[in-house]
């Protein structure tokens, strides 16, 4: 299918969940396995999102970021893991997707209302992991880095219809390579702190404990939009050796 065909494709879904009719690309994965323009048409969906409501708020967070993607497979310095998730096993809201597993159970790592992040070993980081009939996403993407055993987090979301742009930033203690200790979460831009969507899925407290666990299936990070955008990376050289490969 042709170019203009995922387009029209994207902006047929965009429009139907506007007027009220959604039909979601989960479903229609499901009754087109392994299709690829399905693929191609989710990232032009959330393109639309962001032509209709501009995330405005993305140039204050990038702005204030001090911290880019420098591609280092050396990154985690053995501190942290990289073939599972961390998670906080306390209730976070609002309710969230359906996940893998459906229950109520706030201490499971895959409540329903649980918050879960990944570290890759190149410096890429993936927060609020969801699963959606198999499907696996983060909701953040960011960066990462490690200095003797305090970690630092940058992260932003992309921003669609039910979500503005928000930016982040994590300081925790590596207390093992199994568990993390939140010191602060705080605002990446300072015009944005009071946004009501700031922590929307989880706040953080002073003190917060993430606990490790080994999962096979993490959201791929080729998929992570931050790395199709030139002031994520240290070197913009870098960054078009990486669009030149992935087209």
């Amino acid at each position: 299918m042709s170019k203009l065909n995922i387009i029209c494709l994207s902006s047929l879904l965009g429009l139907m969940t506007l007027s009220g009719c959604g039909i979601t690309l989960s479903a229609l994965r499901a009754l087109f396995p392994n299709n690829k323009v399905l693929q191609n048409a989710n990232e032009s969906y959330l393109g639309i999102y962001e032509e209709i409501f501009p995330p405005d708020e993305r140039e204050c967070v990038v702005s204030y970021m001090k911290m880019c993607f420098c591609n280092d497979s050396t990154h985690t310095k053995g501190c942290i893991r990289t073939d599972g998730f961390y998670y906080y096993p306390k209730k976070t809201e609002p309710v969230m997707f359906n996940e893998l597993l459906h229950t109520k159970d706030s201490e499971n790592p895959w409540g329903r209302e649980i918050y879960r992040a990944a570290f890759y070993s190149d410096g890429l980081f993936g927060g609020n992991i969801w699963i959606d009939e198999g499907d696996i996403g983060a909701g953040e993407w960011g960066i990462y880095e490690i200095s003797n055993d305090t970690l630092i987090i940058e992260c932003l979301t992309r921003g669609s219809m039910n979500a503005s742009t928000y930016g982040f930033c994590d300081t925790l203690i590596v207390k093992s390579r199994d568990t993390l200790i939140l010191l602060s979460r705080t605002p990446i831009c300072p015009e944005l702190s009071n946004h009501e969507n700031y922590f929307y899925y989880y706040e953080g407290e002073h003190g917060d404990e993430l606990y490790f666990m080994r999962f096979d299936s993490l959201p791929n990070p080729e998929k992570a939009w931050v790395k199709k955008k030139k002031w994520f990376w240290c070197n913009e050289d870098d960054w078009k050796q990486y669009k030149k490969e992935k087209n």
